[in-house]
């Protein structure tokens, strides 16, 4: 298996930012590996609905423990898993290893990917957007456009647009736990996902649009394609 860390093309601005390393340990202190156990079916299911050709370059952004990683290079795709917890690059390697599997992890920041521009043929983003502050959602976005190749998608996985008016929200003791376990999802309920989608894609001279939707759980959750150009 291939492994590299591409932490030291961070910028010791960067790496020392207080949000930044904030993050990093939080994901380093707990045992996500285990929760991530939890995520594996409807990771496969997700990576299952991309089409990925044998051969293709994917990127998983904030691989984790490699929940999509793993299902995209049993189809034969080229994957790179990043993430900016060392223990879970060093989980997902080990997960890899254990299936034969050739996968590149790599140590990094969402916001700051080390990879040159139009390298990739598909990036997915599982979860990660309601996770961070509204700047670092755009970095994020931004990023993930500026590697794909003129052609290539973006998967996202996400909390519905209308997750707010769902019934399961509208519940108090579950909207009470939601509220404090993500602290940036109502952030993320208040923006235009295509909108901020695009305004990234014109800061790094890219374009990007809408290419299939689907709503799931009454539209608590949501999977969009978009293909940048």
């Amino acid at each position: 298996m291939t492994t590299s860390n591409i932490s030291e093309n961070i910028s010791e601005t960067a790496a020392a930012d207080p949000l930044t390393e904030r993050v990093r340990a939080t994901w380093t202190a707990g045992d996500f590996g285990r929760i991530a156990k939890g995520y594996e079916r409807g990771a496969g299911e997700f990576i299952a609905r991309l089409n990925i050709d044998v051969g293709e370059r994917v990127l998983d952004v904030a691989t984790g423990t490699g929940n999509l990683a793993l299902p995209a290079a049993r189809g034969g795709a080229f994957v790179t898993g990043v993430d900016i917890a060392p223990n879970l690059i060093d989980q997902a390697k080990l997960n890899a290893e254990q299936e034969g599997l050739e996968i590149t992890f790599d140590v990094g920041d969402a916001e700051q990917l080390g990879y040159a521009d139009k390298t990739f043929d598909t990036a997915v983003l599982f979860f990660l957007l309601h996770e961070l502050p509204a700047a670092s959602r755009r970095a994020t976005l931004r990023e993930a456009i500026r590697v794909l190749k003129p052609g290539g998608q973006l998967l996202i996985s996400e909390y519905g647009e209308h997750g707010r008016t769902h019934w399961l929200h509208r519940f108090p003791p579950f909207r009470a736990v939601l509220t404090r376990a993500e602290p940036f999802l109502g952030g993320f309920w208040k923006e235009n996902l295509s909108d901020v989608l695009h305004e990234c894609a014109q800061q790094v001279g890219r374009r990007i649009e809408l290419e299939e939707g689907t709503d799931i759980f009454g539209g608590f959750y949501r999977v969009r394609r978009y293909r940048a150009q």
